[in-house]
């Protein structure tokens, strides 16, 4: 379970890091780095609350567009996150995507880091 979380903490300090339209607000890398640490812990609040009743919903759409629906999702449960964090500022829905896909993909990288009886 903490390595989750730090895999989590870390793919999400990484795409902050990757794309230029994400803008964390802090003086210096201590007040960034608390403020990645908050971001994170309110998207993966909102993963674990929001995004399993909005799949469920989203059933009948995720079916029609083949799961690319699935994005939208992603995207919006960023955009949450964005409104709930202060700190937190990103600007047009193609930039929620692409931080979206890009969260999946570092995270998945870094699973490989995981060990395999972990859950």
């Amino acid at each position: 379970m903490i390595k989750n979380f730090f895999i989590h903490f870390a793919s999400v300090a990484i795409v902050f890091y990757i794309l230029p339209s994400v803008d964390v607000v802090g003086a210096d890398y201590m007040t960034k780095g608390i403020n990645v640490f908050v971001i994170a812990v309110i998207i993966g609040a909102l993963n674990l609350t929001i995004k399993p009743i909005l799949k469920i919903v989203s059933i009948p759409l995720n079916i029609v567009t083949l799961g690319l629906f699935t994005l939208v999702i992603n995207a919006a449960i960023i955009k949450l996150a964005d409104i709930i964090a202060p700190s937190f500022s990103m600007s047009g829905f193609v930039s929620y995507v692409i931080f979206g896909v890009l969260l999946s993909l570092v995270h998945i990288g870094l699973s490989v880091f995981k060990d395999d009886d972990e859950d």
